[in-house]
């Protein structure tokens, strides 16, 4: 049997109502050459049984079940162990895809063998009611690279548009990944960017297509009812010193990634100020203000704050106030930044995106 062009691994948890439309994406692309690898993670509802039933439809499909739950980074590395594509795409099982959008990205490689190839994607935001409230277009300039020294300065501008980190955005080389021996990582939050910047460290090619054929669905029940990751400050400020190291390991820290990152810094510290806010985090007034001050005494701050210039409303303001070392006023717009979000999460979703 011939080995697929295309291998597409799709973790399945707790997706019942979504996971007929993500698989079909995939099996009616208009490119047929591909595989899909469903991994079911002990999902405790029918998920299971609709990956047989699709898999019985579908000679491409094959589907692992795991003996007990380990989460996404587990999924996908066991996901892994079965592809034998050529190139690698990591799907998640309530999104969809367009269904040209593997041709229009083989296309790209007949014109360029690139080691990673890159699209935009629709952010989908929905409400409790699962009606569509708004939606947002994020994408990049077409580019296909052949060099190192050509595609290195756009990797900081793909993680600036939210485009670096994102798993299903993304075609890997899965020869070069395995020589690579790259896993993801057993880690919240942050799996994904981790991954994203132990491949490009020593890439030498690298297409990026202007399209959007990725559907990224979001939900927007902030509040009690989402995820609070109590870590969430330390885990993005690794994620940034990743980046930063990268960018001084290829002599490439210049003032355009520094003005980046400390937008990025900047953004995820807001976030974490506001998050502090939240019952669950167990701070009360005087820890939220002493977490601020001591911000004021990390290595992120003294090396980047100097170069923030953010576009965002949402994080403009907090920026004035950090570079002025204002406890007081960086407290409050968190606060008032974690009532919008809580209070107001469609006018939060859309002011979160025009950053």
């Amino acid at each position: 049997m011939n080995k697929p062009f295309i291998s597409v691994v799709m973790p399945v948890y707790g997706v019942e109502p979504y996971l007929h439309r993500a698989a079909e994406s995939i099996l009616k692309q208009t490119f047929r050459d591909l595989e899909l690898i469903l991994v079911d993670d002990c999902s405790p509802d029918r998920c299971g049984e609709i990956c047989e039933e699709i898999a019985k439809n579908d000679s491409r499909v094959k589907v692992l079940h795991l003996k007990k739950n380990g989460g996404l980074s587990n999924a996908r590395n066991q996901g892994m162990t079965l592809a034998a594509g050529k190139y690698i795409l990591f799907m998640d099982s309530d999104d969809y895809l367009d269904l040209d959008a593997l041709q229009l990205a083989v296309d790209s490689i007949h014109k360029n063998p690139a080691k990673l190839v890159i699209w935009g994607l629709i952010e989908e935001y929905y409400d409790n009611a699962n009606r569509l409230s708004a939606s947002v277009k994020v994408d990049y300039p077409e580019h296909l690279f052949s060099s190192k020294e050509e595609l290195r300065p756009h990797i900081i501008r793909l993680e600036e548009k939210t485009l670096l980190g994102y798993q299903w955005n993304k075609l890997y080389d899965f020869d070069y990944l395995r020589e690579k021996q790259l896993k993801y990582e057993q880690v919240a939050l942050i799996e994904d960017i981790l991954f994203s910047i132990s491949f490009v460290e020593d890439i030498d090619s690298l297409n990026i297509l202007n399209i959007t054929p990725y559907h990224y669905q979001k939900k927007v029940n902030y509040g009690l009812t989402s995820k609070f990751v109590a870590d969430y400050y330390d885990l993005h400020m690794f994620r940034i010193s990743k980046m930063l190291e990268l960018y001084k390991s290829w002599g490439l820290c210049i003032e355009e990634v520094k003005r980046i990152l400390a937008n990025i810094y900047v953004r995820y510290v807001t976030s974490a100020i506001q998050r502090n806010c939240d019952k669950r985090s167990g701070m009360d007034v005087k820890e939220q203000k002493q977490f601020i001050k001591n911000l004021f005494d990390t290595y992120l701050y003294q090396e980047l704050i100097g170069y923030v210039s953010p576009e965002s409303k949402i994080v403009k303001k907090l920026s004035v106030c950090l570079q002025d070392k204002n406890v007081n006023s960086c407290y409050m717009y968190g606060k008032g930044i974690y009532f919008v979000k809580n209070k107001l999460p469609i006018l939060f979703a859309k002011l979160k995106r025009n950053r």
